[in-house]
């Protein structure tokens, strides 16, 4: 192919180049190869995300919420009939598993 001659979008500078047809050529080799650099700066910046705030703010443990007995109670009943939604268990093995449930929440 033939070189071609253009000016710089940047600097202004005329230089020539072998036009390649899938890119167009719109700068100088110094001034692409600035551009280029300072776009890899910019992908390697990593930005705060929602992770990385929530680290920095004290969590609040399991411990310090209180549950009262009814809500315990209701919580681990309506676990035990999720978690047997689509089997057939009777009410007592309902209930062993509700209470099963229970004292896994009172022991968290």
């Amino acid at each position: 192919m033939d070189e071609q001659k253009m000016n710089c979008a940047d600097c202004g500078q005329e230089f020539s180049f072998t036009p390649n047809p899938n890119f167009t050529r719109k700068y100088c080799p110094a001034c692409g190869q600035k551009r280029k650099d300072s776009w890899k700066q910019k992908q390697n910046q990593t930005l705060p995300t929602a992770n990385t705030q929530q680290a920095s703010q004290p969590q609040a443990s399991i411990k310090e919420y209180h549950l009262t007995d009814e809500a315990i109670r209701s919580n681990a009943l309506s676990s035990a009939v999720k978690f047997n939604r689509n089997e057939n268990i009777s009410i007592d093995g309902i209930l062993v598993l509700a209470k099963t449930f229970e004292k896994f929440i009172r022991n968290l």
